[in-house]
C-alpha cells in the first residue's frame, strides 16, 4: 500500500529558505563579475591593429566609467572592394549599457589601456561631445596606443 507524506512546515520553511539562497547567489555573481543581465544593452564594433592581452568579458569604460564589456574578438574581414589595411586588422565587438548611448557619439575615440602591473587590458573610449550618438552595430573609430619605451 503506497503511503501519502504530508509536506510538514518545516520542510516548507527548509524548501523556500534554499530556494531564496540560490537566487542571492545568482544576483551576487552578476554583480561581481559584472556581466548585468539586467538592464537594455547595445552593440558597438571597433577596429584596432592589435588585441594583445585582451580578453572577452574585459572592461569597457568611458572617461573610466565602466560602461560594458568585450562580447567578442575576431580577425576583421575585409570589406568588399578594399585591401585589408594593417591598422584595422582586429574587430572587437563591444556590448555597452544603453544608459550611457548619449556619451558615445561619432567624434569618440576607442583604444586599448594596460591596467596594473599583471598587464590586464581594457578598452577606454573617449567621450564625445559634439557628434551624432552611435546606433546598435555601429563601428566606433579606433585609435593606436603609444607603446611604452
Amino acid at each position: 500500500m503506497a503511503q501519502h507524506k504530508q509536506l510538514t512546515w518545516t520542510e516548507l520553511r527548509v524548501g523556500l529558505f534554499v530556494l531564496a539562497a540560490t537566487i542571492l547567489l545568482v544576483v551576487v555573481i552578476f554583480y561581481v563579475t559584472g556581466a548585468g543581465a539586467l538592464g537594455p544593452k547595445y552593440r558597438l564594433h571597433v577596429l584596432l591593429p592589435e588585441v594583445d592581452g585582451l580578453a572577452v568579458g574585459a572592461p569597457v569604460r568611458v572617461n573610466g566609467v565602466e560602461v560594458g564589456n568585450v562580447e567578442r574578438i575576431v580577425i576583421a574581414p575585409p570589406k568588399p572592394g578594399q585591401q585589408p589595411s594593417k591598422d584595422k586588422s582586429i574587430e572587437v565587438q563591444l556590448r555597452i549599457q544603453k544608459s550611457f548611448q548619449d556619451h558615445i557619439r561619432t567624434d569618440s575615440t576607442a583604444g586599448l589601456i594596460t591596467e596594473g602591473l599583471l598587464g590586464n587590458r581594457y578598452v577606454d573610449i573617449d567621450r564625445g561631445f559634439v557628434g551624432r550618438i552611435l546606433q546598435n552595430d555601429e563601428e566606433l573609430p579606433g585609435r593606436e596606443e603609444k607603446a611604452l619605451k
